[in-house]
């Protein structure tokens, strides 16, 4: 996950603090690519209401589901980002 440190790191989305309160969207590296046009979203943080209005969100959130959600963790499990931002564990993968 993105290391996010509260007013210090700006949203990634509209570049204002994130400070104690805020509902955070956050992300491991996932677009590797620096030419990608995600590339500064993966592995940052930013406000879940700007995430929930981002007019790229639906895009953003296959894009990391395609790269994380196929992997499968530890004993079985995989990560899922839903329409929220929000990083849920799926667990009864199987490979």
């Amino acid at each position: 996950m993105a290391i996010v440190i509260l007013g210090k790191t700006a949203c990634s989305i509209c570049g204002n603090l994130l400070v104690d309160g805020d509902d955070i969207v956050s992300t491991m590296h996932f677009v590797h690519d620096q030419a990608h046009p995600f590339w500064r979203f993966s592995d940052s943080g930013m406000h879940q209401r700007c995430f929930i209005d981002w007019p790229q969100r639906e895009a953003f959130r296959q894009l990391h589901n395609q790269a994380i959600g196929t992997m499968i963790w530890g004993e079985g499990h995989s990560w899922h980002m839903d329409e929220r931002g929000n990083i849920l564990r799926v667990e009864g993968v199987r490979g």
